[in-house]
């Protein structure tokens, strides 16, 4: 037995010996590996390890960014997309009608030039009361110095486009500014002093007075299946920058109002455009402001253009106790004689005994005012009070019920525990009752 268990022993250590042997060797080898390695293999290892991690992540970032991209890019398509009448296309039609309206060379293109514009009106435009020109004077524009400032975009297909145009226009010398160069010893001095008396005028030459005309002119375009301009172009100044397909006919929001005819109210309202429009012309924005609150037009025009007269003018009720002015007014360029006539569509309202002009060609009051956007929006306001109040009054009768059942419950808790009340009284009796029969009954 003894030597059983020597031998048991012995194969233990020698196992473990040996286990620890082939540990050492190891140990051994790695030393060895360890010399025998060359130099930089650590720097080679750690190189490739960070070379392949950069590798991934730069994979990893472009392909999230091709797929953000793509999505990105169809959102900003969504929001861009244009409508007809502030397309660019739109935009080419309205410069291409303000090129040809302006841009005449003498009274003999007349008959051509009107030709030309009747392809871009409707019918209630008239050519030849859009723009004048005096026998003396005529126009140069050219299409680079048409620039489009901004587009004011409202409802059913409807826009007004205002550019800047800058004009040069060549007047004839008077008879009197003729004879005085001439006679004059020195004519170069006379010149002299007729450019620095008025310094509008860039150069005389050729018995002409040639000058730029800078003009904001707002151009009312509307789209059914073609583009047309639907009514008279206006004129406005921009302070910043100085410093139903199946009918032909465009629709007219204004056959939608109700008429005021009261000749009493068409004169004193006449009266006041006037005052207005003259104004409107010359004032500054602090004097325009007294009778004009609409903050698109409180610079006027900035003395561009001078009021003359009233061509024509239609009363309509608007909202409360607005009216709205459908007005053809008539202005003149000094200088030139150049007449031209603008349509505005007013707001005006009535402020501590005085007209004010609310709103100048705003075609949203007009949409809001005829087919009820504001009613609609109240209505459906009112819905969703009506939907809050029965919701209300819907939780008010449950609460209502859930208190009657909780009374109830309490109710039949109060009789339940009155009879069990009751029934330990009862047992109460019971047992005193059979207590005083076994005290008799020891007795």
């Amino acid at each position: 037995m003894k030597k059983e268990k020597r031998n048991i022993l012995d194969t233990i250590k020698n196992v473990f010996k040996k286990q620890t042997q082939i540990e050492k060797n190891k140990r051994q080898d790695k030393k060895k590996q360890k010399k025998n390695r060359p130099r930089g293999y650590r720097a080679r290892r750690f190189g490739a390890i960070t070379f392949w991690v950069l590798f991934s992540f730069m994979f990893l970032f472009v392909f999230v960014n091709m797929f953000s991209s793509s999505s990105s890019g169809d959102e900003e398509i969504i929001e861009t997309k244009d409508t007809k009448v502030t397309s660019q296309e739109g935009v080419e039609f309205t410069k291409s009608f303000v090129l040809d309206l302006f841009n005449t060379v003498s009274k003999e293109d007349t008959e051509k030039r009107e030709e030309r514009l009747e392809e871009y009106v409707t019918e209630n435009v008239d050519i030849n009361e859009v723009l004048k020109f005096g026998d003396d004077t005529s126009i140069d524009l050219k299409k680079d110095n048409i620039v489009l400032k901004d587009v004011e975009e409202s409802e059913n297909e409807k826009a007004r486009h205002i550019y800047k145009i800058k004009l040069t226009t060549s007047t004839k010398l008077s008879s009197e500014e003729i004879d005085r160069i001439e006679d004059a010893k020195d004519k170069d001095k006379v010149i002299d002093e007729m450019l620095s008396n008025d310094e509008s005028i860039l150069e005389i030459k050729d018995e002409e007075k040639v000058r730029d005309i800078d003009l904001y002119i707002v151009v009312p375009l509307a789209f059914n299946k073609d583009f047309i301009v639907y009514d008279y172009p206006s004129y406005t100044y921009l302070k910043s920058e100085i410093d139903n397909e199946e009918e032909d006919t465009i629709e007219n929001l204004l056959d939608e109002l109700k008429e005021v005819k009261d000749s009493d109210q068409e004169a004193n309202m006449e009266a006041f455009l006037e005052t207005f429009f003259v104004s409107f012309s010359n004032d500054t924005e602090d004097k325009l402001s007294y009778i004009l609150e609409d903050e698109k037009y409180k610079n006027g025009l900035n003395e561009s253009l001078t009021f003359s007269e009233i061509k024509e003018l239609d009363i309509y009720e608007g909202n409360d106790s607005d009216l709205i002015i459908d007005v053809d007014v008539e202005f003149v360029h000094e200088e030139t004689n150049i007449e031209t006539v603008s349509n505005y569509v007013l707001v005006v309202k009535e402020k501590e005994q005085r007209y004010v002009v609310k709103h100048v060609n705003n075609d949203q009051y007009l949409y809001e005012f005829i087919y009820g956007v504001q009613e609609a929006e109240e209505t459906e306001d009112d819905s969703e009070k009506s939907e809050e109040d029965s919701n209300s009054e819907k939780k008010s009768n449950e609460t209502d019920i859930d208190n009657e059942e909780d009374e109830a419950e309490d109710e039949d808790i109060e009789g339940n525990e009155n009879d069990d009340e009751e029934d330990e009284e009862d047992e109460e009796d019971e047992d005193s009752g059979k207590d005083e029969d076994k005290k008799s009954s020891k007795a």
